[in-house]
């Protein structure tokens, strides 16, 4: 839930990596704003971040991939490029409610480059 990765990256979790927080969205929607201490991951390119994310994803208790919400798959779609990857499905999820239940909860975002 939204409620628990704000937690967690409140918590410190997401800065020390034991969570990774994964932006499937397109590289101009994350510079700019995604979830504070997340990743671009574009599983449509996966060749161009993969090797950049993968070890920090093997080494993490937990993978939260989000994208717009509602509607949007690209999340879903990015979790099974992970799994296929190696990542163990368990420790995967997908959040739902993506960026645009975060801002709706007035949480702030971070823009820019990782």
């Amino acid at each position: 839930s939204v409620d628990e990765v704000r937690a967690w990256s409140d918590g410190g979790q997401v800065a020390a990596g034991m969570i990774v927080l994964l932006d499937a969205r397109s590289e101009t929607q994350f510079r700019g704003g995604h979830l504070p201490g997340s990743r671009a991951f574009d599983h449509y390119h996966p060749e161009r971040s993969l090797p950049i994310v993968l070890p920090l994803c093997l080494a993490a208790q937990k993978v939260v991939v989000y994208c717009t919400g509602g509607t949007c798959e690209d999340s879903e779609f990015a979790a099974r490029v992970l799994r296929d990857a190696g990542i163990p499905g368990e420790r995967l999820a997908v959040l739902p409610g993506g960026v645009a239940e975060w801002t709706a909860r007035k949480f702030s975002l971070q823009t820019g480059d990782r």
